[in-house]
């Protein structure tokens, strides 16, 4: 009886596991090319850019990818939604995040040292990201950008010669935040959603208090012409001062992959149910 009661303890744990993997959300960070005195995945956790101001409030942790929801979503010590002030005391917002599909974009360190710092406006060719997950902001801020609202709009970039950008100081950390131009992406829904911030520490960082802002879907990119399964896909964001930057890489995905989860699932019930139906016989 006993060996009995472990087999199906073992199937029941089985699922269990698998459908809390199923629903949670890959650490898709990589390494931003720049110094990488940080732990963890891409050297991030603990860690802002050399020769900035250091603290938890400063770090950014992880880009989080649920491949069965098509979810992204950003971890840190910073406050996304409000911003930070410094000793000054000045507060610096949140950055939008930009999106690569073709490979053509710029790493930090291809932008080090090629820029004066302020907030000005850039041509996105400098920088050659193909969309931008532009976030609402709260008006009368001015060029720094303001609170989050809790909106969002993407915005293709690809081809546009009239796209700005604002950037901060540090300029390896560059874009800030999408400014004008592009298009609004019509062939797939959604162009535009909500986002949430919440306190939780889904990549398992050090340090103090822990941010996520998420709930941002990524289908649409199925649709870009130069997205294809197994392809790489990237993401950059940074936040108004550039006082760390953070880059994420994930693959296209095909479009199978969640009825395939699904099926999955089903099967390891299935089995879980035969399982039981035979020891039911052989007690």
């Amino acid at each position: 009886m006993k060996a009995k009661n472990n087999i199906l303890s073992l199937g029941l744990g089985a699922a269990v596991l698998f459908w809390a993997g199923a629903a949670s959300a890959d650490n898709i960070t990589v390494f931003d090319t720049l110094d990488p005195k940080g732990i963890g995945k891409g050297y991030e956790d603990n860690e802002v850019e050399i020769n900035c101001e250091q603290g938890q409030k400063w770090d950014l942790e992880a880009f989080l990818f649920d491949l069965n929801t098509k979810k992204l979503a950003i971890q840190g010590g910073f406050d996304f939604k409000n911003g930070v002030s410094d000793w000054r005391p000045l507060t610096y917002y949140s950055g939008d995040i930009f999106i690569d599909v073709d490979g053509n974009f710029k790493w930090p360190n291809q932008l080090a040292g090629s820029g004066t710092g302020g907030y000005a406006t850039e041509l996105n060719s400098k920088f050659g990201w193909d969309y931008a997950i532009a976030f609402e902001r709260k008006t009368g801020y001015g060029n720094e950008g303001g609170p989050l609202t809790g909106n969002y709009t993407v915005y293709q970039l690809s081809g546009a010669t009239d796209v700005l950008v604002y950037f901060g100081a540090n300029y390896e950390s560059n874009p800030f935040r999408y400014l004008s131009g592009g298009s609004v992406p019509v062939t797939s829904a959604p162009t535009s959603g909500s986002v949430s911030q919440w306190e939780d520490n889904p990549a398992g960082a050090s340090g103090g208090t822990h941010y996520v802002l998420g709930n941002i879907d990524l289908s649409f990119l199925q649709s870009d012409p130069n997205y294809e399964v197994g392809k790489e896909i990237y993401f950059h964001y940074t936040y108004g001062c550039g006082n760390d930057v953070i880059m994420g890489k994930t693959y296209g995905w095909s479009i199978a992959d969640g009825g395939f989860t699904v099926a999955l699932l089903g099967f390891s019930l299935s089995a879980l149910g035969f399982a039981s139906r035979r020891l039911g016989r052989t007690r």
